[in-house]
């Protein structure tokens, strides 16, 4: 396996499944880290609706997002949005003001191409 992955998490967070596969998501993303490897967590669709729900936790977010944000905070420093998705799905703001790293620019999708032929692995949830 590569020590390089990208783990892309697409899911808008609109059932249990959804739940499931980002908290699986962010674990694996932990567990990586960890050991060693270098990740991106790359939120993009309708994923980038996580973001201002795991920056903007208070004591009566959805115990979901309570109970599991220890996850995301633990691997923030290696979360990334996509730039077109954040303004498609209004969640640019909350990006830029929880200091997400988005990548392209303006109203383009991110370009995963050089990381892959650089040898990063890509996951995605």
């Amino acid at each position: 396996m590569s020590s390089k992955v990208i783990i892309g998490i697409f899911n808008p967070g609109a059932s249990p499944a959804d739940n499931g596969r980002t908290v699986h998501a962010l674990k694996l993303a932990g567990s990586l880290v960890a050991a060693g490897a270098e990740v991106k967590v790359l939120f993009e669709g309708e994923g980038t609706k996580w973001i201002p729900r795991f920056v903007n936790r208070t004591d009566d977010s959805h115990p979901f997002v309570k109970h599991y944000g220890a996850a995301f905070d633990a691997v923030r420093e290696h979360v990334h949005t996509c730039s077109m998705c954040t303004i498609r799905f209004d969640t640019r703001e909350a990006c830029e003001a929880a200091d997400i790293s988005i990548l392209a620019e303006g109203h383009n999708h991110v370009d995963l191409t050089p990381w892959i032929l650089d040898g990063w692995q890509v996951i995605n949830f």
